[in-house]
């Protein structure tokens, strides 16, 4: 700072720099000396302290070189905003450190997951298109990476690594090359799969149809059950009506003869 910047000398910067001393003697020629006070011409300084003295907030007092000020107990209400002010200060730039770190570091997960999905890609690609020396010179150079950058892989870094042992759906691997051979032999196998598992799920025609017969059959059965029920319960009742006429007419008979 260039001597008698005025923006430095003012009533707080000097009480502070009297403070930050123990409560000893501050010389006036030191305060003169002071950058945080702009290095302000002597008279400045001097006419401050009188005003400062005079209003209680600093005592005369004698330095080690020559006559000076020391702090008073009296409490100057500007010095205070200036502390706290500075305080507050100090804790934004703290927590602005805190979020540039915090910033530096998902900016480097950024870039390890971009990384890392190229390369599986890359791995993934060569397994499809069954370039095997490739795709081994590939996986065994990932596998040397996170092993280096993790001592325990992540979840999400082992489901990419896991990842590259799968069809590739991008258009070059599904247009050309052994791609798109290995495309159709997959496809193939899960279709056959999936028929399989229909024809297990699904019932032969043949046995649905032998079931209803037999249903229907048991249905028949059981209504000539019914049937021969009800016409044997209905010779049981002529039988039972034809005897009771024989014993009317073998009565009629016997009156007549009386």
């Amino acid at each position: 700072m260039k001597r008698g910047d005025p923006t430095k000398l003012t009533e707080p910067n000097l009480l502070r720099a009297v403070l930050e001393r123990g409560g000893k003697p501050v010389a006036i020629k030191t305060l003169t000396e002071l950058e945080a006070l702009g290095r302000p011409p002597r008279p400045a300084v001097e006419s401050m302290c009188e005003t400062l003295i005079e209003r209680g907030y600093l005592v005369s007092a004698v330095a080690a070189k020559g006559n000076g000020v020391r702090a008073s107990a009296k409490e100057h209400p500007a010095l205070w905003a200036l502390l706290i002010s500075e305080h507050l200060a100090g804790l934004d730039a703290a927590q602005t450190a805190k979020a540039s770190d915090a910033k530096g570091k998902l900016s480097d997960t950024v870039k390890t997951s971009v990384f890392l999905k190229k390369a599986a890609r890359e791995a993934r690609c060569a397994w499809t298109r069954r370039d095997d020396d490739l795709y081994g010179e590939l996986a065994a150079q990932l596998n040397t990476w996170i092993a280096e950058q993790w001592s325990t892989a992540p979840t999400w870094v082992q489901r990419r690594r896991k990842s590259v042992e799968t069809l590739c759906h991008c258009f070059d691997c599904q247009e050309y090359g052994d791609g798109a051979r290995r495309h159709d032999e997959v496809k193939r196998k899960i279709e056959a799969a999936k028929r399989e598992q229909q024809s297990a799920e699904t019932p032969d025609p043949a046995d649905t149809l032998d079931e209803a017969i037999t249903v229907e059959m048991e249905n028949d059965l059981k209504t000539q059950h019914e049937l021969q029920a009800n016409v044997e319960a209905l010779a049981a009742g002529q039988e039972a009506l034809a005897a009771q006429v024989a014993a009317l007419i073998r009565y009629n008979g016997n009156e007549t003869q009386t």
